[in-house]
């Protein structure tokens, strides 16, 4: 008998292909995120380029924006749609490669500029591995855990945990209302007692069109380990 949470998670995954195929993207609006924007320096402690993750990027003007701080970024989609036309959305150039990984099917689309340090992986996020991107000092992830039905919210942490440096610091979006709301105990449970899971900003619907599809409000989340290595 197949696991179902790997049945739910490739059907759920298939579905959002398929809505970025009809153009059927309520989530994603233009603009750099306003709370990632108000608590960057909480994000970046330390004023020097970061390697930072942000998974099922979409075409999320973060990623830009974070690599015009000087920051290497690595996104992270399912959708190819999503993943070429951040590109041409944004008027960067780019090469796309195939993943030279066995367990990571996909392709990886890397931008041509002498000025930015873009990387974004089409592929499946519980595929992607360690092998391929990993030594995160940061995550920014605007839509990833949101999207996760409440059944595999371990099953995702279980992949974050190891691309996360020892002392990386994970910010992590809530949207309430839209499309399910995970409760901050289902997050701590599942990244377990090594993490802190704490929330640091709730604010209401950063748009009218997030108020249209039924976002109530948008909660950010610190997770990081308690207990940090000295570099």
């Amino acid at each position: 008998m197949a696991d179902c949470s790997i049945v739910c998670t490739e059907a759920r995954l298939d579905r959002f292909k398929d809505m970025w195929a009809k153009g059927d993207t309520k989530w994603h609006t233009r603009g750099v995120n306003p709370l990632l924007m108000k608590h960057q320096n909480t994000l970046f402690p330390v004023n020097k380029p970061m390697k930072v993750f942000v998974p099922l990027c979409g075409k999320d003007d973060s990623v830009k924006w974070l690599a015009e701080q000087g920051h290497t970024v690595v996104g992270l989609d399912y959708s190819d749609i999503a993943c070429r036309h951040f590109f041409i959305d944004n008027q960067l150039e780019y090469v796309r490669e195939e993943i030279q990984n066995p367990h990571t099917k996909g392709d990886v689309y890397t931008v041509i500029s002498d000025t930015l340090n873009i990387t974004v992986y089409c592929c499946d996020y519980f595929q992607f591995k360690p092998e391929v991107q990993k030594e995160f000092d940061a995550v920014w992830d605007r839509g990833a855990l949101n999207a996760m039905d409440s059944v595999n919210v371990r099953k995702y942490a279980s992949v974050m945990i190891p691309l996360m440096k020892a002392n990386c610091i994970n910010f992590t979006e809530i949207v309430h209302g839209f499309p399910e709301t995970l409760s901050i105990e289902i997050i701590r449970a599942a990244f377990g007692e090594e993490y802190n899971v704490q929330s640091i900003d709730k604010v209401g619907p950063h748009s009218e069109h997030y108020r249209k599809v039924g976002a109530t409000a948008f909660e950010l989340l610190r997770i990081k380990r308690k207990h940090l290595t000295t570099e």
